[in-house]
């Protein structure tokens, strides 16, 4: 009844509420992204529902004033079921095609694009198109895509050469892949912790040139206790922790046409911690692996040192940070000097008289 879905679904009478730099406030962000959904699912659904309304209305598309028949609004309420259970596997399907790092709404849309057409390839019915329009209209885009056209936002091959790639199939048989939909939520767990490991110590193998040159493309920096250089225009002091496996789970999808898909997703993160406040700036990438031949099929990657990524860190940071402290979770401001000097303080303090 206008509204009830966070804020800005289903007002009447205002245009589109867009995405400001601004919004700091979560709820008020997520509102944009429950908005951008829920216009794509009443895209979706009118569409659906077009040739039930001419069939209703002799061609006309006006219902008349009144209850509609119990027919009809039996089938619309059908189509409604099924439109939102396609928009809900889209948005769920889309975060297997994330990156595990700082993921912005634009890396949510590109998500959600790539892993629909990974699995239905022929869009006749536009719920690709209905999510990109949703999404522009709240000025949702992806800041490393020139147009918002569906061949654009997919996420691209792994950019690297063919023996680089083969190398991914000398681990993948050692790992066990044998998850099943019978299999307990402990054990998978567990098998999952495994198979990170395996690839974690085969990744980083410190010795062997083509899996140093493979961890560079896939975003990451050599682990050193100690490193100082520029990160864009920025100069920074601090520690580059190893990389981790966090995730390496197979997932196995149906498509409307029967036809099933099975994909290997692989978490891997990174992080640098900077001095002297020890703030971290992480990084990481997606590796999906089509089971089918054991290809690498994406990468989706935030690079450590990528300079917009560290820059939207701190961005992110700063938010965080005058948000507790302008409502008092905090004893100290951002960019004071003594502030954890003050916390430090206050805590033994406490309870004595001053």
């Amino acid at each position: 009844m206008h509204g009830a879905l966070r804020r800005f679904v289903g007002e009447v009478g205002s245009s589109a509420p867009g995405l400001r730099d601004d919004m700091t406030e979560p709820h008020e962000r997520g509102a944009i992204l429950v908005s951008a959904v829920f216009a794509a699912f009443l895209t979706i659904y009118a569409s659906r529902c077009a040739d039930l309304i001419r069939l209703a209305t002799n061609g006309s598309g006006i219902l008349p004033n009144g209850e509609i028949s119990v027919d009809l609004a039996n089938r619309l309420a059908s189509e409604a079921s099924k439109t939102a259970e396609h928009v809900l596997n889209m948005c769920i399907r889309a975060l297997d095609y994330c990156p595990p790092v700082n993921l912005e709404f634009g890396d949510y849309l590109r998500a959600i694009i790539t892993a629909d057409r990974d699995l239905v390839r022929d869009d006749d019915r536009g719920y690709r198109v209905a999510f990109i329009d949703a999404f522009r209209e709240r000025n949702i885009v992806p800041y490393d895509v020139r147009r918002l056209a569906e061949d654009s936002l997919l996420w691209e091959p792994p950019p690297m050469e063919e023996r680089l790639l083969d190398l991914f199939s000398k681990v993948l048989p050692e790992l066990d892949l044998t998850w099943g939909l019978t299999i307990e939520r402990e054990s998978a767990f567990k098998l999952s912790r495994r198979n990170g490991r395996a690839l974690q110590t085969w990744l980083t193998e410190p010795h062997d040139p083509e899996r140093r040159l493979l961890r560079q493309i896939l975003g990451f920096e050599e682990p050193a206790k100690q490193w100082t250089g520029n990160i864009g225009d920025q100069s920074f002091t601090g520690e580059i922790r190893p990389i981790e496996a966090h995730s390496v789970r197979v997932c196995r999808r149906s498509a409307p046409d029967g036809s099933s898909k099975s994909t290997l997703v692989v978490e891997l993160t990174q992080t640098f911690q900077a001095e002297p406040n020890q703030d971290r700036y992480r990084g990481g990438c997606t590796l999906l692996f089509d089971l089918n031949d054991n290809s690498l099929k994406y990468l989706v990657r935030k690079k450590l040192f990528s300079p917009w990524s560290v820059q939207n860190q701190a961005k992110v940071r700063l938010a965080a940070m005058t948000g507790a402290a302008d409502h008092g979770q905090v004893y100290f401001a951002p960019g004071d000097p003594a502030g954890r000097g003050k916390a430090f303080a206050i805590m033994h303090r406490y309870g004595r008289q001053q």
